[in-house]
């Protein structure tokens, strides 16, 4: 049975999501404030969090006591095969791209649907990211704002291909450009039909549900350099 660790200082809100993840969806929770994470921290004494051994982390972005993304560097250095997905009540451009960057594996707001945290959690155990829809906007906004300064600025990164083909990579880069299927057929010289072809496949080798997480994959993942 997986382990679910979650931060939170909102007490309410915490035992809402510790009921929905225990009764609804049969996950073992363990439940800290900033607090006593923040106590943890400062002793240096990382004995009990190791010995929880959560497989996800679920954590607000802006933790009463100490930085929600100092500890997410702390996880990713003392517990680098947990998954983590921040939560956030306030949408702010500058936060997001800071955790996105510190590599954390989900980003969403506090105000969805049960449903999508759900599907939210479950990409995530399924070894994929997981990333509020604006959030993706953004972070390709981005991107591709860099690809409009600098053609030339996505290359790929020898030995890093997830298993894609050379003509799956080729579409994949094609789609960081935020290039249409049409237009990759164009490019490429393929039928649209090979092209979505070629796309299902790339969404199933990196195990994303959609192209904008195939993009926010590649660029994560360092598939493409800048």
């Amino acid at each position: 049975m997986n382990k679910i660790m979650i931060i939170e200082d909102n007490l309410l809100f915490m035992d809402g999501l510790k009921r929905i993840l225990e009764l609804e969806l049969g996950y073992r929770v363990a439940a800290y404030s900033s607090e006593q994470i923040n106590d943890i921290a400062e002793r240096k004494d990382h004995s009990n969090l190791l010995r929880e051994r959560p497989q996800l982390i679920i954590m607000d972005s802006q933790l009463r006591i100490g930085s929600s993304l100092s500890l997410v560097e702390l996880f990713k250095k003392k517990l680098p095969e947990c998954k983590l997905l921040v939560l956030s009540s306030v949408e702010k451009d500058g936060e997001f791209r800071r955790f996105f960057q510190a590599g954390v594996d989900g980003y969403l707001f506090k105000d969805i649907m049960t449903e999508e945290l759900i599907n939210g959690i479950n990409a995530i155990f399924n070894q994929k990211s997981f990333f509020h829809h604006k959030v993706a906007h953004y972070l390709i906004q981005d991107y591709r704002q860099l690809l409009d300064q600098s053609p030339q600025v996505v290359k790929p990164i020898a030995g890093n291909r997830h298993n894609l083909s050379k003509r799956e990579f080729e579409v994949l880069e094609l789609l960081v450009k935020g290039k249409s299927n049409k237009s990759i057929s164009e490019q490429l010289f393929l039928s649209e039909k090979t092209v979505k072809n070629h796309v299902s496949k790339i969404l199933l080798k990196l195990k994303v549900g959609d192209r904008t997480n195939a993009v926010l994959f590649a660029i994560k993942e360092k598939m493409v350099s800048i």
